[in-house]
């Protein structure tokens, strides 16, 4: 019967492998291991503690969202409201703290809200409980005149036909819409019969004539001021009532009063009429020229030539 070899010392059970690993690499892998324990064991912890305690964090005082820690981009000179102001309280903006995840979403819409907010950019946590928001706002480009049944004024309108806010402006007290002709003076003026904003401000006006009058505005540009306009109306194509096309017709008034017939608003010209970039070209080349026109007539850019006033009405 064959005697059994004894097992020299290297090849003994795996028990002994680790015993064939060098001092330093032991060394190092003890204390790593020591080292990932502690790690776990902190974020165990600090995991605990939060969900233990962030109730009491975020209720905290010193970490409440305040009017004066939240900061927006400051408003251009024709916006004479508290915007902050009016967001923070009519929102209630205080209840919430700055390390709460649901915050920039909250801001965010409270901020889109505001009549006088066209878009929203970043909003940012900053060092020290600061809060920044990245605000563009929307800018007057005409106002429209209204009637009441007792009195005019006027409403400011932005180039995407949204009725701007004018600080409630009570159309019944003679003082406040003097006030507010004096704060919008230098603004085209858009003259419709018969038009009204259908929401409060920060909402479309809803008469398409009035977003016609403010695409021909914007369309027209700085050439407005330097041309003396003042004023556009609009008055109906006789020639094409009844038809599927526009029947809207617009006129442009100057300061002096001199009237020039667009025609339809961009991009519902009728068979023939010339498009905007010619409408602009005449329309400059006419009022820099400084011809006259006899009484009773008006400069059409259709046909770059004088017509009876009475004949467009």
């Amino acid at each position: 019967m064959a005697r059994s070899r004894k097992l020299e010392p290297d090849e003994s059970s795996e028990g002994d492998f680790f015993s064939r690993i060098p001092g330093p690499i032991r060394g190092n892998a003890a204390r790593m291991s020591v080292a990932v324990v502690i790690l776990v064991g902190l974020a165990l912890g600090t995991h605990h503690l939060w969900k233990t305690y962030a109730h009491r964090v975020l209720e905290s005082p010193q970490h409440r969202l305040t009017l004066e820690n939240l900061e927006i981009t400051p408003p251009p000179d024709w916006i004479t409201s508290d915007i902050r102001h009016d967001v923070f309280v009519g929102n209630s903006l205080a209840q919430y703290n700055i390390e709460h995840q649901e915050l920039t979403i909250q801001l965010r819409q409270a901020f889109r809200n505001h009549p006088w907010v066209r878009d929203i950019g970043d909003i940012c946590k900053r060092y020290g409980g600061k809060v920044t928001v990245d605000l563009h706002y929307r800018r007057p480009v005409a106002v429209v005149k209204v009637v009441t049944e007792s009195r005019a004024g006027v409403l400011p309108i932005d180039g995407d036909a949204v009725r701007l806010p004018n600080d409630d402006v009570d159309l019944t007290d003679p003082q406040a819409v003097a006030a507010a002709e004096q704060r919008f003076g230098s603004y085209p003026r858009i003259w419709i019969d018969n038009t009204f904003p259908i929401g409060p401000p920060g909402t479309p006006w809803g008469d398409p004539r009035v977003a016609d009058a403010v695409q021909i505005i914007t369309n027209i540009g700085a050439y407005w001021s330097k041309l003396d306009l003042f004023a556009i109306d609009a008055i109906d194509d006789q020639t094409r009532i009844g038809s599927d096309s526009s029947t809207t017709l617009y006129r442009l008034f100057t300061h002096n009063n001199t009237r020039i017939l667009w025609g339809h608003a961009p991009g519902r010209e009728a068979p023939g009429e010339p498009k905007l970039p010619e409408k602009l070209k005449r329309l400059v080349n006419w009022l820099q020229s400084g011809r006259q026109l006899e009484a009773g007539q008006m400069f059409d850019l259709r046909s770059a030539a004088p017509v009876s006033v009475a004949a467009s009405e």
